[in-house]
Order: structure tokens, then sequence, then C-alpha cells
């Protein structure tokens, strides 16, 4: 990663073992008003609105929800370059089926601990809990259960640093150096703080979160996969909807590139409107 990149940036270099990490500013950003932040926030809560009331039409919730959890789950997993499909995970049966490979079984697997991780969220949220370190650490060891990443130490938060975009696996050729390792517990512990009080609307809110908690990157693997979980249940904790009806990855992966590009954008150059924008 090259630093000079970042000068400009909201958050600061964080040397670590010779490295550059960059440690993202402390929340809440500046957000301006702008009318297109306002005009795409009003559209966006028009249609949450609307989606809120899907279940006034539905005798039983489960067979709406259902599908769409595991759209989420196998949409996340692409999103990851996991090659599982919407039908994958409906046959799940890794035990019992000879015709699956280990590597299909793997996949499969993968994208189902994450219909148990937002079950398990959303029974931890309906129970009364609200956004903890220790909850995310029990989601982030759910969604690594016995796949690809378990070797990462799932539930455990990282204590060496992880480069994003490195072709090679190198900071040399990392797009990305996330957050000095060390700073992990605190820098996460703030977020925690915010995620349950706030300072803006919540679906903005949603978008300026996201952002920090990739930053970090707390966790060696699978981060990526917990954040988009995590916006799911910002909504529901927001009482945006009453029922998981929506969930991001589908959009996030159908416009991969800019999902990445203006992320990245915030930290080199504080574009948070672009991103904001894009995340509504």
């Amino acid at each position: 990663m090259d630093a000079e990149e970042f000068a400009d940036g909201p958050g600061s270099i964080d040397p670590y073992e010779g490295l550059s990490c960059y440690r993202p500013e402390s929340l809440p950003p500046e957000v301006e008003y702008t009318d297109n932040v306002v005009r795409v926030y009003g559209d966006a809560q028009y249609a949450l609105g609307r989606l809120a009331t899907l279940h006034r039409n539905v005798d039983n919730e489960n067979l709406l929800i259902a599908p769409f959890v595991v759209r989420e789950a196998a949409m996340s997993s692409q999103i990851e370059g996991t090659n599982v499909t919407v039908s994958d995970i409906i046959l799940h049966d890794i035990e019992t089926s000879p015709q699956r490979s280990a590597a299909d079984s793997r996949d499969v697997r993968e994208a189902y601990n994450y219909v148990d991780a937002i079950r398990q969220g959303f029974d931890r949220f309906t129970a009364g809990e609200k956004f903890s370190v220790e909850l995310i650490c029990d989601l982030h060891e759910t969604v690594l259960s016995d796949v690809r990443g378990v070797e990462e130490r799932p539930g455990e938060l990282r204590d060496v640093p992880v480069y994003i975009g490195s072709p090679d696996g190198s900071a040399a050729t990392a797009r990305f150096v996330p957050s000095n390792p060390e700073t992990i517990d605190l820098l996460l512990e703030q977020l925690v703080s915010y995620m349950n009080s706030g300072s803006y609307p919540p679906l903005i809110d949603v978008a300026i979160t996201h952002y920090q908690f990739e930053t970090i990157h707390p966790f060696r693997d699978g981060n990526g996969r917990l954040g988009r979980l995590m916006m799911m249940l910002q909504l529901y904790d927001a009482d945006l909807l009453s029922e998981p009806y929506l969930y991001l990855s589908a959009y996030f992966n159908r416009h991969r590139q800019q999902y990445l590009d203006y992320l990245l954008a915030v930290s080199r150059d504080g574009d948070w409107e672009q991103w904001i924008v894009f995340v509504l």
C-alpha cells in the first residue's frame, strides 16, 4: 500500500512492524446533506416503508423470509468468491450426498453458515441484545465454522496484519492495509458504542458503520460476510423493518467493483457522499 495515496484522507497512517496500516478517523464523520443525499435518502426511506408492509398479505411469513435469507447467503458468499447458488443451499445435505465433492460441500457449508448466523443474530436481537464485541465475535465464529478460514481463529480478533487486494498476498502489492492489529480492540469497542447510539438517521449510520467495520477489518477472514450481515441487523434494530425482508449482498455483488472503489475513496479522499449515496 502506498501511504502517500492516503495523505489527504480523513484517517491516519499507523505504523506496525514496518508496515503502513490505515487507521480510520473516529465516528461520526461530517456528512453534508447535499441535494443528492437528501433525494436518495427519501427514496430509500419510502421503499423501506413499502417493504415493511409485505407481511400483511402473507399468511405464513416464513414462506417469504426463508427464500430471502437463503438468497442473501448465496450472494454474500459469491462476493467472497465462493461458487454456490440458491439451489445448492436449499438442497443442502453434505453428509448424505455422495455426488457432491468435498470442495462443493465446503462452498455450501460456507453459505449455510451465513444462514445460521442471520438466524442467530435475529434471535439475540429479538431477545433484547444490542451490538457488542462479544456478539460480533459469536456471529463470526458461526460464519467460519468448519469452512475455509476455520484455521484463521473464528470468533477471535486478529493479532496480525491483513492485506486487501494483494495479488501475491504481500503488503507491497496490497491495495489497502487495514488497521494496526494492536488497535483492533479499541477501534471495535468505539464502533460498537457508536452503533448503539449513532448521530445520523439510521440509514446513513448503516452506511457509515459498514465502512468503519470493513476498514478496521477486525478478523483474519470473513469480514465482508459479517459486515454485510451486521447491516441487516442494524436495519432490524432501528425498527426500519419488522422482519428480515431486505438484504444488500445481491446489490453489492452486482456492483462489486464500485462497492470496493467507493469504500477505498472514503479512506483516500474522505468521499462520504459517494459511498452513502451508493448504499442508499
